[in-house]
């Protein structure tokens, strides 16, 4: 900068200096990621003996068939358990109403003779 000798020469010194201020910032911020990056890695290593590896084994199409047919039950059973759990509030209610019905027409039953028979 101070040999430089116009305005010109300033200016593209100036520019220069940002550039390379510019790259210096870049650096250090790739730097700083690749340090969190490594602080926060995690290495996962996995050992086996040599040798043959045995193949897992796998159950037969009869004991998948009763596995499955054992889970559909469960299944039924549970959504009859759940409809129970909506229909016994609904049936408690609906006797409710059927018990207070019947005692409101006995009443309204029971005033209508007395009134027909004064």
């Amino acid at each position: 900068m101070a040999k430089a000798t116009s305005i010109d020469d300033s200016i593209k010194v100036q520019r220069q200096l940002q550039d390379v201020q510019l790259s210096i910032e870049e650096i250090r911020g790739e730097l700083h990621a690749l340090t969190d990056q490594a602080d926060l890695s995690t290495i996962s290593l996995s050992m086996a003996e040599a040798g043959t590896v045995p193949a897992p084994q796998s159950a037969s199409t009869l004991s998948k068939a009763w596995r499955d047919g054992v889970h559909g039950f469960v299944a039924v059973i549970a959504s009859v358990v759940v409809g129970l759990g909506y229909l016994v509030p609904l049936a408690l209610i609906a006797l409710a109403l059927m018990v207070a019905w019947r005692v409101g027409f006995r009443r309204t039953r029971s005033g209508v003779a007395e009134a027909s028979g004064s």
